[in-house]
């Protein structure tokens, strides 16, 4: 199973950079890699994560082998990984239920959608006075 590996804009370009040096069909070529190694990806999903409409993905690794790039760094070695990691570990179950719910609904989302949510969240719950004993 592959992992979701985060998705920044200097990886984008660097595969962008590949698939131009690789001439006419590179990109049919490199999805037509990634579904033979079990990731349904079609040429416009490939083209929606190159041009930053998804943060993570699960074709980055196949990406890295398919280029003969290293391989990418596990998603929890990032500091952001970390960081999470810390904050889950001092929350309840059930906080952390409720914040993989929240991650559910930011999936998908680009930086400034997923922004705006927690924005107008966070001014919800700042608004709300805290309930009294």
């Amino acid at each position: 199973m592959l992992l979701t590996h985060p998705v920044t804009d200097d990886w984008r370009k660097l595969v962008r950079k590949e698939l131009d040096a690789g001439g006419r069909g590179a990109q049919a070529r490199l999805v037509e890699y990634i579904n033979k190694h079990g990731v349904k990806c079609s040429s416009g999903q490939l083209a929606d994560i190159l041009d930053g409409k998804y943060q993570t993905s699960d074709v980055v690794e196949l990406v890295h082998e398919y280029f003969k790039w290293p391989p990418p760094l596990a998603p929890s070695a990032s500091i952001d990984a970390g960081e999470l990691a810390h904050v889950g570990a001092r929350m309840t179950k059930e906080q952390r239920d409720l914040m993989a719910r929240l991650a559910g609904v930011l999936e998908g989302k680009t930086g400034d959608e997923a922004r705006q949510m927690l924005e107008t969240m966070l001014a919800g719950l700042e608004s709300r006075k805290p309930p009294t004993k």
